[in-house]
């Protein structure tokens, strides 16, 4: 009996130069220890195989992660681009609904995940240490798979919420996930509307990278007013704003 190789296997990234097609990772795999190709393989043997294959994949995995990670370094965002993330969503962490204090990258840095607005979103601190290197999706199920047992659990029982079977609490936790990532693309909707980023840019671009003087905290204390003012009016546009600005400096009638 022969198998295809799960996609799990195959390295987490190519590296310049590299074949992109995965047939040339595949020739010597775990997955092809412990099964005939001529039938003979048995349910046992199989399960073996792929359990071993999928250790494997975890292992290349965790090893692309360090050589992309040596291969990267984090940016430093100016005070604008900082504003424009913090105050997306009314200002909330969109974990715990407090009012946010960082930027979480959506998809860990570590992990691959883009150093850019795109992947980023308002969190408060705690949360943000609470997450780590764990995208929303990981982070959630597993809190939510570990929390809820009342001293009583089994595969079959024993759920906190209902007397639950760890399957029906899977669902209720996937279906609550998809919930989740609803609202997590509507605030990343907002972050990367581009008519919004240039509003930002164009009235805080020239306060520059945080600094001990004018930090994060000073300057979203400073500019919360016009920020809400400015998301009340829908981020005008330059032409838009350009009226009222003449009309503040005293040109024109």
């Amino acid at each position: 009996m022969k198998l295809m190789t799960p996609w799990w296997v195959t390295p987490c990234s190519v590296t310049p130069g590299q074949d992109a097609n995965p047939r040339h990772w595949l020739t010597a795999t775990p997955l092809t220890s412990g099964l005939a190709s001529d039938g003979s393989g048995n349910d046992a043997s199989m399960k073996s195989a792929l359990w071993k294959s999928l250790r494997f994949g975890v292992a290349q995995c965790r090893a692309g992660e360090g050589r992309l990670a040596m291969g990267r370094r984090r940016r430093r965002f100016m005070i604008w681009e900082w504003l424009a993330v913090l105050s997306a969503g009314d200002g909330s962490c969109l974990y715990c609904f407090s009012r946010s204090q960082t930027m979480d990258h959506v998809i860990p840095f570590s992990d691959g995940g883009a150093d850019e607005l795109k992947n980023l979103l308002p969190i408060c601190r705690p949360c943000n240490r609470t997450k780590g290197k764990k995208n929303p999706v990981v982070w959630h199920v597993a809190m939510d798979l570990c929390l809820r047992w009342s001293g009583t659990g089994s595969l079959l029982d024993g759920a906190a919420l209902g007397d639950k079977s760890l399957r029906e609490l899977y669902l209720l936790t996937h279906q609550q996930v998809l919930e989740a990532l609803d609202e997590l693309e509507e605030v990343q909707a907002e972050v990367n509307d581009p008519g919004r980023t240039a509003w930002f840019r164009r009235n805080f671009e020239a306060y520059g990278y945080p600094s001990a003087r004018f930090g994060v905290p000073r300057a979203r204390a400073q500019f919360d007013k016009r920020i809400r003012e400015g998301r009340a009016k829908g981020y005008p546009t330059a032409e838009e704003e350009l009226p009222e600005l003449l009309k503040q400096l005293g040109i024109g009638s």
